[in-house]
């Protein structure tokens, strides 16, 4: 069994049918008519399926963003419109910085 004729009828075209032969041409043209339909097919369903979860995204965000204003509000914070505040940071001790600097100061 060679590849090319396992490939063939696995394609739907004729294992026997050669270049030359009447009717190649018509079913290599019908073989490539039913993979772009295919392939048609299985991309409109893969776009639907990823604007799906683009929406089911956008609604989880929608959603995060409610409990986060609930949150801050129970804090008694408030949000700021159109951006999430940040938390107050804590300050920061750079003792490596300072260790650093007293080593290279003593060399």
């Amino acid at each position: 069994r060679s590849v090319g004729s396992s490939s063939a009828s696995a394609a739907g075209l004729p294992a026997s049918g050669s270049a030359g032969a009447p009717g190649s041409s018509d079913d290599a043209n019908l073989y490539m008519q039913n993979l772009l339909e295919d392939m048609t097919k299985h991309f409109d369903q893969m776009g639907e399926t990823i604007l799906g979860r683009i929406e089911d995204m956008g609604s989880r965000i929608d959603e995060m963003e409610k409990n986060v204003s609930n949150l801050m509000n129970q804090a008694g914070l408030e949000p700021s419109v159109g951006s999430m505040p940040v938390a107050p940071s804590l300050p920061q001790q750079d003792t490596i910085g300072e260790q650093d600097a007293e080593d290279t100061a003593s060399v």
